[in-house]
């Protein structure tokens, strides 16, 4: 990884919704296949692990992004993690809430050279 931080665009954004809008396509253009091509008993273990799948993906319960959040910040150097909001022990005494972190700054650096 070369340290920088792209901000997400409008392309980024477009990118995103075209593979949604693919991966929801691709469904409904399989199952007419599936219908066609799929003897029954196939068909019901298809719809099984489909169900077992989407199960699956309710009970994580959203704490993926939740990991991932709190995984960025420790690695930006804070100390410790509120429940909600900021931090006020480290907004009180200076700490990576308040202020970028030296990793932060150099690349932030590189990137506006006139900001320096």
């Amino acid at each position: 990884m070369s340290g920088r931080v792209k901000k997400a665009d409008g392309g980024d954004i477009l990118w995103n919704y075209m593979g949604t809008v693919f991966n929801m396509g691709m469904g409904f253009l399989m199952l007419p296949m599936l219908l066609v091509y799929l003897e029954q008993d196939v068909l019901g273990l298809w719809y099984v692990m489909g169900s077992l799948s989407g199960i699956a993906g309710l009970f994580t319960f959203g704490f993926t992004p939740a990991f991932a959040r709190n995984i960025a910040y420790c690695w930006n150097g804070a100390g410790k993690l509120a429940k909600t909001g900021k931090n006020k022990d480290a907004a009180l005494n200076g700490g990576p809430d308040d202020r970028p972190s030296d990793k932060t700054r150099s690349i932030s650096r590189r990137q506006m050279p006139s900001a320096v």
